[in-house]
This record gives C-alpha cells, sequence and structure tokens, in this order.
C-alpha cells in the first residue's frame, strides 16, 4: 500500500520492500541504446510521461544515470548502471513505499556527485527540489543529471548551481501523486504540470536523434574530406 508523502532526511533503509525488476541490462544492445528501447515493452498502456532522472542509492553509496515512464497502467524506472541492486527495469507496485526529502545542498551534492560524471564541492538549485524514495531502496532526483550544470567559482569554492523553475517542486510533488494514482489503478491527468517529457515530446526528441545524428556525422565526415581534397 502506497503511504501519503512524509519528509524526512533520513537516507538509511527502512523497509524490506524491493522493487519489482522486469529486466536486466546484460546485452550490448541494452548498453547502447536509449532505456526507451528497453522499457518500451513493459509498458501497460500509452507512454504518458518521460523523466531523466538520477538514482541514489544509499547502501553503496552510489548514483546511476536514468529514466521513469509513466504509462496509463504502470510506472517504470530504468537504471542505466547496477548499484546494489541490477541495472535494468523496474515496476512500482501496489506495495512499495513512496516518500518525499526536502534535499539541501548537502543531500544534493552527494547523489549528483556519486554518478562519477563530475564532482563539485557543492550543488545546490535556485529553487526547492525535492526527492523520491522508494522502499528507500531508491532515493530518485527528477529532472536532474550531472552533465546539465552550470558551474561557477564562487568564493574560493567550485559551486554548480542548477537553475531549475520556480515551480519545481510543485511539478515533482504532482508527479509523486500521480505515481501512486496509476499503480493504484485510479484515473489521472497529465494535463497538470510535471517534470520531463510528453510523450509526443520525447518521441520526436529521440527520434530525431537517430534519423538526423547519422545524418550530419556522415555530412561533417564529407565535407571535411572534401576540404582536405580540394586544399591541396
Amino acid at each position: 500500500m502506497c503511504r501519503s508523502r512524509v519528509r524526512t532526511p533520513s537516507l538509511a533503509p527502512l523497509t524490506q520492500n524491493t522493487v519489482k525488476i522486469l529486466k536486466q541490462k546484460n546485452s550490448w544492445f541494452s548498453g547502447l541504446t536509449h532505456n526507451y528501447f528497453v522499457a518500451r515493452k513493459f509498458f501497460k498502456g500509452d507512454l504518458q510521461r518521460e523523466i531523466h532522472v538520477t538514482v541514489y542509492d544509499p547502501v553503496l553509496d552510489m548514483s546511476s544515470y536514468g529514466d521513469l515512464f509513466v504509462c496509463q497502467k504502470n510506472v517504470l524506472l530504468s537504471i542505466n548502471t547496477g548499484l546494489t541492486y541490477e541495472a535494468g527495469i523496474y515496476e512500482f507496485e501496489m506495495n512499495d513505499i513512496f516518500s518525499q526529502v526536502t534535499s539541501d545542498d548537502e543531500l544534493l551534492t552527494k547523489v549528483l556527485n556519486k554518478t562519477g560524471e563530475a564532482t563539485t564541492l557543492t550543488s545546490k538549485t535556485v529553487n526547492e527540489k525535492p526527492l523520491i524514495w522508494v522502499n528507500k531502496q531508491f532515493l530518485i532526483l527528477p529532472g536532474l543529471q550531472a552533465e546539465l550544470k552550470n558551474g561557477t567559482l564562487l568564493q574560493g569554492s567550485f559551486k554548480t548551481i542548477y537553475l531549475n523553475r520556480k515551480d519545481d517542486a510543485q511539478r515533482i510533488e504532482n508527479l509523486f501523486n500521480i505515481i501512486q494514482k496509476v499503480i493504484r489503478g485510479e484515473s489521472f491527468s497529465t494535463g497538470t504540470m510535471l517534470p520531463g517529457l510528453s510523450s509526443s515530446q520525447f518521441l520526436v526528441s529521440i527520434y530525431f536523434v537517430l534519423i538526423f545524428a547519422p545524418v550530419f556525422t556522415i555530412a561533417f565526415v564529407l565535407f571535411f574530406f572534401f576540404i582536405l581534397i580540394y586544399s591541396k
């Protein structure tokens, strides 16, 4: 059963509940492709929302990039790299326990620094950005990944400042409520403010990259060889 919102700074695991894993990412294909192409066969109903996330594992004290897929009848979490739990596709269920944590600079820095992509002395957001606990197994930071940072040198310390929306906290609150409605089988609307991309925005962006990125790469290579040949 899903519990209502609880704000707590504790990072210690307090529950034995474990999120259901549907597929481990144990093939070369799943390691190279976008999480969507691995997760989509597990969608129940149409995809409604896709949110990039950073997932923190308090047991291993490490983080991974991932994606949250909100569908009409289920919610999936895809984790890119193995933590205490396998990299792969996880599905939220009725017995999973959700709560929220109000992040501060120390917690945000811890979560983002543990991805291995970037290390800063301090990370902060311009506006409040809550995180979501799932069973105290995963701590999910919605809509923020380390490579999106905008670093500045302030007072001798390297700070990473994330320019998030003023209404970011409300968007995450809405996401928190929708996740629980989906797994309880209740109706919901994605017309409300949410983090991430709608299904149409997401699919356009991902297929644009798949189709046009190789074309631009080939065009650049041909142009480069053209310059080399005719510059002699």
